[in-house]
C-alpha cells in the first residue's frame, strides 16, 4: 500500500471484475476511485467501458485490443506488464473477499477526494506513520471504519465542531418564557402559519395544511390509497394548475413550490400516471388502457404542460437506508432549494436491516422500532431544513378488526409491546383506520 492507494485491495477488486463484470451494476466503482496510479486507472476504465458495450467475457486480449487504440495508455499498459497484471489479477483474486476490497478501494477514494479539497484527514487515516506497531493500529482503526462513517466524521470535524465552538453562548443558554413573545405573536399576523394546501378540506382544517418544519405520518392499509393521496397533497404544493371536475374549468392555485417525490415500490412512470391523472381529473386507467372520453385526452395532454412546467422532481429508490434518504433529501435541498418531500413509503428494505444490524451490534430491533428510528430522522431533517417531509406506514392485516385503533394496528408492532408512539414526535400525525377513510373522501381529483 502506497499512500492512499492500497495497490493489493485494487489487485484484487480487478481480478473479481474480470472475472464477473456482472458486479458493475451492483457495486458503483467509477475511475475516479482508481486515479491513485494511471496504470490501475486505464485497466479499470477498459473493464468499465468494455463492459459498457456490452462485452461478455473480458480478458487480456480483449483489453490489449481496446486499450491499443490510444497510443499514450497503451505505452503505459505494456511498460507496467499489463498482460501478466491481468492474468495475475484473474488467478489470484478470491472472490469471496470481493466486498471486503470493494469497501477499501472507496474508503480511500473517499480520502483522496477529501485530501484534494485540502481537508485533514490524518484523524481518519493517517499515511504518514512509519512505526509498525503504530501503524498496525492505525490501520485496525480505519478498517472498522465504513464510508458513511467517514463522511460523518468529516461532517462532525467540518461543520458540527466548528459550529458549536464559534456559535454565540446565547444560542446554548436558555431564557424566559416570555422572551420574543410579543413578536412571535406580531409575525403571526402578518404570515400566518398556514402551510400548502392539502386536498382534503378535513385534514386542512385540522393540520393547518403542509406545514414547514413538520413532518405528518399517514398509515392505512394495503390498497387504501395512501399513496394517492400523499402524491396528490404534494402535486398541489408543487403544480398551480389543476382542472376542476365542478366547474369544468382549468383553476390557477398558485402555488409552484419545488418538491421530491421519493417513490421505493412504484416506478417513475406509476408515479407520472397518477400525477397526470390527479391534474387532469382524468381516471387513470382511462390514461393507460387508452379509453379516453370526450376531451379527456386533451385535457391530459393540457396538464402534462403544466407538469412539465413545474419544479416537481421524482427519485426511485427501491433499495434504501436513512443515510441514502437523508442524503437525497439534503442534495435536492441545496441544488433545487426543496420545499416538500414525498417519501412512499416507511418500510424495511435489505439495506435498511443491514444499517440497523449495524448500528444496534447485531441486536434484534423490531420491525417498527425500526421504522420509528426512520421516521425520527425524517423528522429531524424537516426541522433543520424548515421543509415539509410527508411519508406513510402499512397497518396491520386485521386493523379492521381492532377494538382499539391506536399506535398498536401498525405493521411490525406487537400488543404485548406496543410500537413506541409515533406521537412522541413532534408534529406527527398518525391517521387511525377510521381517519385513513374519512380522508379518502375528499373532493377534487383523486382518481384510481
Amino acid at each position: 500500500m502506497t499512500g492512499l492507494f492500497d495497490k493489493k485491495a485494487v489487485f484484487q477488486v480487478i481480478g473479481c471484475l474480470l472475472q464477473n463484470p456482472d458486479l458493475l451494476e451492483e457495486y458503483p466503482l467509477s475511475p475516479e476511485d482508481f486515479n491513485g496510479e494511471d496504470f490501475h486507472q486505464i485497466v479499470f476504465s477498459s473493464i468499465y467501458n468494455l463492459h459498457n458495450q456490452g462485452i461478455k467475457v473480458i480478458d487480456c486480449f480483449a483489453l490489449d485490443s481496446f486499450i491499443s487504440s490510444y497510443e499514450k495508455q497503451y505505452r503505459i499498459f505494456t511498460s507496467n506488464n499489463g498482460i501478466d497484471y491481468v492474468n495475475d489479477a484473474v488467478s489470484m483474486c478470491e472472490p469471496e473477499n470481493f466486498v471486503y476490497n470493494f469497501n477499501r478501494v472507496k474508503k480511500f477514494s473517499l480520502l483522496r477526494y477529501y485530501e484534494s479539497q485540502n481537508a485533514d484527514i490524518t484523524f481518519i487515516y493517517d499515511a504518514s506513520i512509519v512505526d509498525p506497531v503504530l501503524q498496525e493500529k492505525e490501520q485496525k482503526r480505519f478498517d472498522g471504519y465504513t464510508v458513511e462513517d467517514i463522511i460523518e466524521l468529516m461532517e462532525i470535524k467540518i461543520v458540527t465542531t466548528p459550529k458549536e465552538r464559534f456559535s454565540s453562548a446565547k444560542e446554548k443558554q436558555g431564557q424566559l418564557a416570555g422572551t420574543g413573545l410579543l413578536d412571535l405573536v406580531m409575525s403571526f399576523k402578518a404570515n400566518p402559519e398556514i402551510g400548502f394546501p392539502m386536498q382534503s378540506k378535513f385534514m386542512n382544517a385540522l393540520l393547518r395544511g403542509a406545514r414547514r418544519s413538520a413532518f405528518y405520518l399517514r398509515s392505512g392499509g394495503t390498497g387504501s390509497g395512501k399513496s394517492r393521496l400523499s402524491f396528490a397533497d404534494t402535486c398541489l404544493s408543487c403544480i398551480p394548475w389543476l382542472y376542476n371536475l365542478k366547474t369544468k374549468e382549468w383553476e390557477y392555485t398558485g402555488f409552484c413550490n419545488p418538491g421530491l417525490i421519493i417513490t421505493t415500490e412504484l416506478s417513475v412512470k406509476e408515479v407520472q400516471t397518477i400525477i397526470v391523472a390527479f391534474i387532469s381529473g382524468v381516471k387513470e386507467d382511462h390514461i393507460t388502457y387508452n379509453e379516453y372520453k370526450e376531451g379527456e385526452f386533451e385535457r391530459v395532454l393540457q396538464a402534462i404542460k403544466y407538469i412539465e412546467s413545474s419544479p416537481l422532481y421524482i427519485e426511485h429508490v427501491p433499495d434504501f437506508d436513512i443515510d441514502d434518504i437523508k442524503s437525497l433529501i439534503k442534495r435536492y435541498y441545496r441544488e433545487k432549494n426543496i420545499a416538500i418531500v414525498n417519501f412512499d413509503y416507511l418500510h424495511t428494505s435489505l439495506k435498511l436491516i443491514a444499517q440497523i444490524s449495524n448500528l444496534s451490534r447485531g441486536m434484534k430491533i423490531r420491525e417498527d422500532q425500526v421504522l420509528f428510528m426512520f421516521s425520527d430522522a425524517l423528522k429531524g431533517l424537516s426541522n433543520d431544513y424548515n421543509i415539509h417531509i410527508d411519508s406513510a406506514t402499512q397497518l396491520s392485516g386485521d386493523y379492521k378488526n381492532a377494538q382499539e385503533k391506536d399506535q398498536t394496528i401498525l405493521r411490525g408492532s406487537t400488543l404485548n409491546e406496543p410500537i413506541i408512539p409515533y406521537l412522541l414526535i413532534s408534529r406527527v400525525l398518525l391517521y387511525s383506520a377510521n381517519e385513513e377513510a374519512l380522508a379518502s373522501k375528499v373532493e377534487g381529483n383523486l382518481v384510481s
